[in-house]
């Protein structure tokens, strides 16, 4: 009870009082009232008086009866694995940046993965092994990091005993002649003549070329 006189004058503690009127007049009938206080701490009034001017740690409050309350720190995550997330204190934003790095699994003839800030880490493009040279054995080195094109001079193998193949990783195959290669040819019978005027022929094809090198 704060009194029973007709002025009352009372100190309150912080927090939320419910204080009741009762009044009896000279015929002894009463009647009663009642109103809630609130009484807080001397300090904030708006929510502005609490603002500590810092972004990430969320909007301060003000309490009527506690004071200035702190904020809840503003959430960063956006629930991307290669995003490196952070709040920005000077640019009062949240950033969540794609870093393909995290993304990275290390190997190299797969190709270069990349982060997506919606969809997450992504693969890459495997690398293109086939460097259009017929006579290269094009393989991806994953020890080394690098693509290889070794050239196989069997591949360019015409059949004939007295060229000499050559593969070369640029231009690719050719055939040089061999000078003073002589191929044994059968004679006697029709298949023989044949096979003699086959030899004939590219003998004098090999003399032409190995003339055409010495000019």
């Amino acid at each position: 009870m704060l009194g029973t006189t007709a002025s009352i004058g009372a100190t309150l503690s912080l927090g939320v009082h419910t204080i009741v009127l009762t009044v009896t007049d000279d015929g002894g009938e009463t009647a009663s009232d009642s109103a809630v206080i609130t009484v807080g701490a001397v300090g904030c009034v708006t929510q502005a008086d609490c603002d500590d001017g810092v972004f990430c740690n969320g909007a301060e409050v003000c309490d009527p009866v506690l004071d200035c309350q702190p904020g809840t720190a503003v959430a960063v995550d956006d629930s991307v694995a290669c995003t490196d997330d952070s709040c920005d204190e000077v640019g009062d934003a949240i950033v969540n940046a794609v870093n393909n790095a995290n993304c990275d699994n290390g190997e190299f003839c797969d190709g270069s993965e990349t982060c997506d800030a919606i969809n997450d880490c992504q693969a890459g493009t495997p690398l293109v092994v086939d460097d259009s040279v017929g006579c290269t054995v094009d393989a991806c080195d994953e020890v080394g990091d690098v693509l290889t094109h070794l050239p196989d001079a069997g591949a360019c193998d015409d059949g004939d005993p007295c060229t000499a193949e050559l593969c070369d990783a640029t231009t690719g195959c050719s055939n040089v002649p061999v000078e003073g290669c002589v191929v044994p040819v059968p004679t006697g019978g029709s298949g023989g003549i044949a096979l003699l005027g086959l030899f004939l022929a590219a003998t004098a094809v090999r003399q032409i070329a190995i003339a055409r090198r010495h000019r």
